[in-house]
């Protein structure tokens, strides 16, 4: 089991008792029980996590002001930049809510006024009616998605196609999500300051927050794609979620209004379940409403960013597993359960002081807490191979999928893979036995890690590792910059290859040269 290397980004201190406390990527980091949170409780939560199978790459976890616990599974890092899928939608809505606040938009405006020039030649009575409200909260009055009829728009002008999709349900009555629908909130931005939405957001949110080398996707004509398509860190998340459980202020310094802040993060709109649990607690600007008064921005495959403005607490957590209430009802039932004190007045209110958390103390429990921290210390997700090794050399001619060949050479610990894709790619890729093996790459087919792509072509982080036993090869390659990995079982003996990503798996068969 691989352990986490941390001594990169904690700096220790020692206070004038002599009190060691530390410091963690910029926040305090300090026990559970120092605020208010048994250490058993996260504990708890980890193995609960761990027993039921779920695929967490990492999470952190902050209260009053701290850092309280935090793990990552190698290959990931803290630093990791990966797709967070619809958290993109928070970081736009976020955007949205500045640029109110700086008087260039008003939730009142009508889409057909802000893009005259890309409307239809009817303009249906709906449509008419559509304004960003209507955007922010997913009841733009579509059936259904639209980032599909975008996406397939041949003169790449996705605005136009989400302006001609028809609008059956008068705006702000039905709710559909809609991804295409917070594309349009970044092309507002756009439009109205002449700045991609990470470049407005660069100097007015990521540099205050410290967030750096953030990528956002981009549509044929340069926009963001706003709904998906920005890659950022957990600690980014974190950071984003921090800054709204605090009314819009990160470390005193204004951000965001507190009224964006309250009106983004309160309830807007059913989405169609009303069941009183977290998918069904209605939706908000870009931001889902929970169970317990708690607020979460949401990734597919489960990112999660949980705010809890009665516990003064915030989650954020990065997987690669679709089982989002389980992971939601685990944290509920362990941690939030367990966090003693609640709050008469909440931190995004004017008059909230650190002064009403003082209370929120436990009594130390070192035995616990060193559990924690070494469960902490020693997570892991993905599997590293290793143990088993082999030597072979060979050429296979892979009978349907996207490569159509691959060259194998192992050599003991190390392995080179080169696949010949059908399109005339050819890529190659390292693996380690017992160890990472890091690959780069500027152009790689995205679509072999990801979903939700609109260039295929792009660059692609991934570390790959194996183990040869017998005639079997067994590859495991995690994209670093994306949730998804690959589970690769190369059968010499049957000449078949299995590929398991995305909760499918492919079988195709090969013939073999030596």
């Amino acid at each position: 089991m691989a352990i986490l290397r941390i001594s990169a980004h904690i700096t220790l201190h020692f206070n004038r008792k002599k009190e060691k406390f530390m410091t963690f990527n910029g926040f305090d980091f300090a026990s559970p029980e120092s605020v208010g949170v048994p250490s058993g409780a996260v504990l708890d939560f980890m193995k609960r996590l761990r027993d039921e199978g779920r695929n967490v790459h990492g999470f952190m976890l902050w209260r009053h002001g701290k850092l309280i616990s935090k793990c990552i599974a190698p290959p990931f890092d803290y630093d990791s930049k990966r797709h967070a899928y619809s958290i993109s939608k928070t970081f736009t809505s976020t955007a949205i809510g500045i640029a109110r606040d700086e008087g260039l938009l008003t939730l009142g405006e009508r889409l057909v006024d802000i893009f005259p020039e890309s409307v239809p030649e009817t303009i249906s009575p709906n449509l008419a009616k559509m304004t960003v409200h209507d955007v922010l909260c997913m009841g733009c009055g579509h059936d259904n998605n639209s980032d599909p009829v975008m996406m397939a728009a041949e003169d790449g002008d996705w605005v136009k196609a989400f302006l001609a999709k028809d609008v059956p349900h008068v705006p702000g009555t039905h709710f559909a999500y809609n991804s295409g629908a917070t594309y349009m909130l970044s092309a507002i931005i756009t439009k109205r300051t002449g700045m991609k939405l990470i470049d407005y957001l660069r100097p007015r949110l990521f540099e205050p927050l410290g967030i750096t080398d953030v990528v956002w996707d981009e549509c044929p004509r340069g926009i963001n794609l706003g709904g998906w398509g920005f890659r950022c860190s957990h600690t980014d998340m974190l950071k984003l979620g921090i800054m709204y459980l605090s009314g819009g202020y990160w470390r005193g310094q204004r951000i965001v209004s507190r009224d964006w802040v309250k009106l983004a993060s309160s309830y807007k709109i059913s989405n169609g379940v009303d069941r009183g649990d977290d998918w069904g607690s209605g939706y908000c600007y870009q931001i889902w409403r929970c169970q317990h008064n708690c607020f979460r921005g949401d990734g597919a495959f489960g990112q999660l960013l949980i705010m809890s403005p009665d516990r003064d607490m915030v989650l954020a957590l990065i997987s690669e597993d679709n089982s989002f209430q389980d992971m939601c009802n685990t944290y509920w039932d362990t941690v939030f359960a367990s966090a003693v004190g609640t709050l008469h007045t909440y931190r995004m209110d004017p008059l909230f002081s650190e002064d009403m958390v003082k209370e929120d103390v436990l009594p130390e429990n070192p035995e616990v807490l060193a559990e924690l921290r070494s469960a902490e210390e020693n997570w892991t997700a993905t599997e590293l191979l290793g143990g088993s090794v082999g030597e072979f050399e060979g050429k296979l001619t892979v009978d349907g999928g996207r490569v159509g060949a691959v060259d194998v050479k192992v050599e003991g610990e190390n392995a080179l893979f080169t696949l010949f894709f059908r399109d005339g790619l050819v890529k190659m890729i390292k693996a380690g036995s017992g160890k990472w093996v890091k690959n780069s790459f500027d152009e790689f087919p995205r679509t072999e890690f990801e979903v939700m792509v609109a260039k295929d072509i792009a660059p692609v982080e991934m570390c790959v590792s194996f183990r040869m036993d017998g005639d079997k090869i067994f590859v495991n390659a995690q994209a670093t910059n994306s949730p998804h990995g690959a589970r690769i079982t190369i059968d010499l003996g049957e000449c078949t290859v299995t590929k398991a990503m995305n909760y499918q798996t492919d079988t195709f068969a090969f013939k073999l040269e030596k």
